[in-house]
């Protein structure tokens, strides 16, 4: 019966959906992937859902920043003495939050140079 099964190899990357490990599957010359709980994946698909993880992931460390910027304008606000530490803190969270919604910017870019240049002939293991 192992024997029927398709080879497969974990390489540490996770379900989008899910956030189990996945496997890949070379099946014959197709290449899929398949995590334990049941989610496929033909590598375009697998391709666009993690870019997509990875794009939520990164817009909510956008708006962790932005919200640690505002609890720390709004402790300066409340505290009286010298408050440079935490209005420079927010500055810096505000930066941060700035250069995350370029790199989203430049990422998304890239993606569509990607999906347009890509041959799915990639991912086929031989003629």
């Amino acid at each position: 019966m192992a024997a029927d099964l398709p080879a497969r190899r974990f390489d540490g990357v996770t379900c989008p959906d899910c956030s189990g490990p996945i496997y890949d599957e070379q099946d014959g010359r197709i290449l899929r992937f398949r995590c334990v709980a049941g989610h496929s994946y033909s590598p375009e698909t697998m391709r666009i859902a993690h870019s997509k993880k990875l794009e939520n992931a990164l817009w909510s460390a956008i708006a962790n920043f932005e919200e640690h910027a505002a609890l720390l304008r709004r402790l300066a606000e409340a505290t009286s003495g010298d408050v440079s530490d935490l209005e420079a803190g927010a500055r810096e969270r505000q930066e941060y939050a700035a250069e995350l919604r370029a790199l989203i910017e430049k990422v998304n870019g890239e993606q569509t140079l990607i999906s347009t240049s890509m041959p799915s002939s990639k991912y086929f293991n031989g003629t």
